[in-house]
């Protein structure tokens, strides 16, 4: 583990600068305050190149405000006959390839940097298969879910076998990490802690929305680690019982 005053957190983020488009904000932002609550970040993300409907372009002005640490990028990986099979029908999650990649990088990392904890932010949501490497090497997995998953509205499905084997693959991820983190508790959010309660498993989120960009509200209204602190150790403090009775 990383020393006792500063700990360490691997990041796994799909989408992160110079990548644009509303889905790199969130991890940004994580690996930019991060370290001022004690932690040191370590990133692993896709290739700079690689150009989706969720980020369609880069933009190179966010990297300004991304501290200096190790970031890995991953490129996607090559599909085999079964999986373009699987993908052509939609019963594989978007980005198989790339997250099978990001688990082996994940394994290094483990190994490397020794991190405290493994945040995995989705979508994609394939990405939540990196959870099972923190799990078998006893670190602690937080699932940040920026949206949904299975029980978005706008995530429609082509058949009801389809929609039951997402909810699936996200039942299994919930029930896989140690804490869930929604953005907030407004707009579609509680339905991640709905669903991660249901699991059994602690979720927390923030009551302050905070519009992509503006980070004077970071600075104004975020919490402090000791505020933070207590509000994660009643979350649970509330679980262990709940699973003792």
């Amino acid at each position: 583990m990383a020393s006792s005053t500063r700990r360490r957190v691997l990041i796994v983020a799909y989408y992160f600068p110079p990548h644009g488009g509303a889905g790199t904000q969130r991890a940004a932002k994580l690996v930019e305050y991060l370290p001022r609550f004690g932690y040191e970040p370590v990133v692993i993300t896709t290739t700079t190149g690689v150009q989706t409907a969720s980020a369609p372009t880069n933009d190179p002005t966010l990297l300004k405000d991304v501290p200096p640490v190790p970031i890995c990028r991953i490129p996607d990986g090559r599909l085999s006959a079964g999986a373009r099979l699987q993908r052509a029908l939609r019963f594989d999650p978007d980005e198989i390839g790339w997250a099978a990649r990001a688990a082996a990088a994940t394994r290094v990392a483990i190994r490397t940097y020794r991190p405290d904890a493994v945040v995995v932010t989705v979508s994609p949501y394939a990405a939540a298969l990196v959870g099972t490497e923190a799990r078998r090497a006893g670190i602690p997995f937080v699932l940040d879910l920026r949206d949904p998953w299975a029980l978005d509205g706008w995530r429609v499905q082509p058949t009801i076998v389809h929609g039951v084997a997402d909810r699936a693959r996200m039942r299994r991820s919930l029930r896989r990490a140690d804490l869930v983190v929604a953005p907030s508790l407004r707009a579609k959010a509680p339905v991640s802690l709905l669903a991660a309660v249901a699991c059994g498993v602690p979720a927390v989120a923030s009551n302050l929305v905070i519009p992509d960009g503006l980070d004077e509200l970071v600075e104004a209204h975020g919490p402090t680690r000791h505020e933070l602190a207590r509000a994660l150790r009643r979350v649970f403090e509330m679980n262990d019982g709940a699973r003792r009775g």
